[in-house]
């Protein structure tokens, strides 16, 4: 089916950009695989406003809309953006076709926590050999992916040892994810009940679980929950707002703001330097 957004839409930044891991580019020109919560799409960009997606009309209606947040223009977010000049006008202008995604919560909890200190790169390496526990992903061979597999449930990650857990490169967070597995396994966390708090109550359920500070928890209620006055606040955005005090002022989805900024301060900031 083809889908349409009021929007531009980029799959190939949406992938690159920091905020899910579990996806990449396939081998045929403009096609990408996501997956989320058990689900796997393939979607080949057509223009800057459709995709075309390999699935049916209603579980794109039922699950993909809301995961691309496919309703939300973002075109006055951007406005707001190239108005301020500077930082925030070239990354409205860079990130043209970026969208927050809408992830599933215990997934997004994972990653977030293994994220600590890691590049993406290695993020995607270690949520990788986590998902070798995971059951394989339906549909994964007819869609050219055999042998893809999920993050495993937490009754699952709770039966790995230390040692398998060590052995993913989890490091010093394999007891985060213990912990994490445990409190949901155990009803400690409902995730989906913490859906229905509000903003401050949700992020000191999440930091409930040992090794999640502001900045996990600010990511799992952004790319899970899609609160969008969220600003996870790590070494890009810090660095972000300090040479652009004002880059979140004003703005009515800082959250949505935060994913252009970490953006274009990731593909240009190494050197520390930014456009002003």
């Amino acid at each position: 089916m083809i889908a349409a957004f009021p929007d531009e839409i980029d799959l190939k930044k949406i992938a690159e950009s920091g905020q899910i891991f579990s996806c990449g580019q396939m081998e045929e020109p403009d096609h990408f695989w996501f997956l989320s919560a058990g689900n796997l799409l393939t979607a080949r960009q057509i223009d800057p406003q459709h995709i075309e997606a390999f699935c049916e009309s209603g579980i794109w209606d039922s699950f993909w809309s809301a995961f691309f947040d496919a309703e939300r223009d973002y075109r006055p977010l951007r406005q707001v953006m190239r108005e301020k000049g500077g930082i925030s006008a070239a990354a409205a202008q860079e990130g043209a076709g970026l969208r927050v995604l809408r992830q599933d919560p215990w997934e997004m909890l994972i990653s977030f926590i293994v994220s600590q200190r890691k590049s993406i790169p290695a993020i995607r390496t270690c949520l990788a050999k986590l998902s070798d526990f995971g059951p394989i992903v339906p549909g994964a061979v007819c869609a050219g992916l055999p042998g893809l597999r999920r993050l495993p449930s937490p009754d699952r990650l709770l039966s790995l040892t230390s040692q398998q857990l060590l052995a993913c490169g989890t490091g010093y967070r394999a007891a985060y994810l213990h912990d994490a597995a445990l409190k949901v396994a155990g009803g400690k966390l409902n995730l989906a009940a913490a859906g229905k708090l509000d903003d401050e109550a949700l992020q000191a359920e999440l930091m409930n679980v040992k090794g999640v500070g502001v900045k996990v928890a600010d990511c799992v209620m952004l790319f899970a929950y899609g609160r969008t006055d969220r600003v996870p606040a790590d070494v890009w955005i810090r660095r972000v707002k300090e040479r652009c005090p004002d880059a979140f002022t004003g703005i009515a989805a800082p959250g949505l703001a935060q994913q252009y900024l970490f953006f274009y301060a990731r593909r240009h900031g190494r050197d520390g330097s930014f456009v002003q």
